[in-house]
């Protein structure tokens, strides 16, 4: 595990390029946020390859500890918005009925699928596709 995490923050720290020297520079640094997340859900594999793939010069990354201390990359501590926890592990919701990492090994959380954020009540997607913010882009 000590390895992973050192892993996780070497590349973290490294960037996706190389060392660019922005003193007395004009040139715009790209800090792809949570991977390519305007096209692909964020945090995930394919968001990250399509960020390094856009010639991103970092990806910013939010990583909490599940259950059994597993540094694992994800935005928010719910799990409802964005997976399909509530199908797979039902009765495993807090009082305030939101799924929260926290309280998943790694090995539930492997298990389970990431989408696009959607409000968890309702199952609408939060950011749809043809939106006034996706023309705009």
């Amino acid at each position: 595990m000590k390895y992973n995490l050192l892993f996780l923050i070497c590349i973290t720290l490294n960037g996706c390029h190389k060392k660019m020297n922005t003193k007395n520079s004009d040139k715009k640094i790209i800090i792809a946020h949570r991977g390519a997340s305007g096209y692909l859900p964020e945090h995930t594999p394919e968001a990250k390859i399509m960020a390094y793939a856009m010639n991103a010069d970092f990806i910013e990354q939010d990583i909490v500890l599940s259950k059994d201390n597993i540094p694992i990359v994800i935005h928010d501590i719910y799990l409802d918005d964005v997976t399909d926890v509530s199908e797979k592990f039902p009765k495993r919701h807090r009082e305030d009925n939101r799924f929260y990492e926290i309280d998943f090994t790694f090995k539930e959380l492997k298990t389970l699928r990431v989408s696009e954020r959607f409000m968890p009540e309702t199952g609408e997607q939060v950011y749809k596709k043809n939106s006034k913010r996706e023309r705009q882009l």
